[in-house]
This record gives C-alpha cells, sequence and structure tokens, in this order.
C-alpha cells in the first residue's frame, strides 16, 4: 500500500507466503500475500543501520542498528523492559535466543526501539542485560 520495499530475513521469508511456516494463524490470520523485495543476511546495509542476525523468537529475526548513533530497533528479539520475545511458537529456539541476545549485550546500545512496548532514548544495553538475566533466572 505504501510502495515501500518489504525486507525479511532469508531465514523468515517463506512464512510470508504459507501459512504453515507463518504462526499468523495462531492468532486468526493468514500469511501476508507480499513477497520480498530484498532477502536480508548478517551484515547487510538497510539505509544506514547494519542487519544483526537475532535468531530466537523466529529463525531468521532481526535486529537494525546504526553504529553512528548507537541506537537499535530490536524488534521482537528484546524489548524495553527486559522482556524478550516468545520462543514457544513455530520456528522459537530458546538457545539461539541466548546467543542472540549475548551478540546484543557486546554492543553499544544506547537508544533502544523494540517491536513492543515504549522505546528508551538512553541506557539501552540495560535492557538487554536485564533480558539475559531473566532468561538465565527462569528458564534456565
Amino acid at each position: 500500500m505504501t510502495g515501500a520495499e518489504v525486507c525479511i530475513h532469508a531465514a523468515d521469508a517463506p512464512g510470508l507466503a504459507n501459512d504453515l511456516l507463518s504462526a499468523a494463524m495462531l492468532f486468526g490470520e493468514r500469511a501476508p500475500p507480499a513477497p520480498a523485495d530484498r532477502l536480508l543476511r548478517d551484515g547487510d546495509q538497510v539505509g544506514a543501520l547494519r542487519v544483526i542476525h537475532t535468531p530466537g523468537h523466529t529463525p531468521g529475526g532481526i535486529c537494525l542498528y546504526d553504529e553512528a548513533t548507537h541506537d537499535l530497533l530490536s524488534g521482537d528479539t528484546v524489548f524495553s523492559d527486559g522482556a524478550f520475545g516468545r520462543t514457544d511458537l513455530p520456528g522459537g529456539d530458546e538457545a539461539a535466543l541466548r546467543l542472540s541476545l549475548e551478540r546484543l549485550a557486546a554492543l553499544d546500545v544506547r537508544g533502544l526501539y523494540p517491536g513492543h512496548g515504549s522505546p528508551v532514548e538512553t541506557g539501552g544495553g540495560r535492557h538487554i542485560t536485564a533480558a539475559q538475566g531473566f532468561l538465565s533466572r527462569f528458564h534456565g
């Protein structure tokens, strides 16, 4: 509808056209009928943002990091309340999420802009560390 380029990590692209690979049906929806214009991989650039592959919530989860401002668009990988994306849906992988959080914790993150909840403009790294702690304490 907007003419925007549809970008998705290659590991999640099949879910755009296959209801069995998409969790949409669990929520009474269907997979969107939009083919990807661009398949993303770790290290790619989307404008000024670097793609960081962060599997766990989904096999093709990504975050977008602005190295100049230290802002992280974290999608469903990590939220600003120290929570993280569900791993109990199709394709979820708790071990992969742990590794993804470790990778994000190594970054200098100022602003954290998650897919759900409120963003934070400073101290974003603290929320990533909190998610790591929560995952370790309550998920083994």
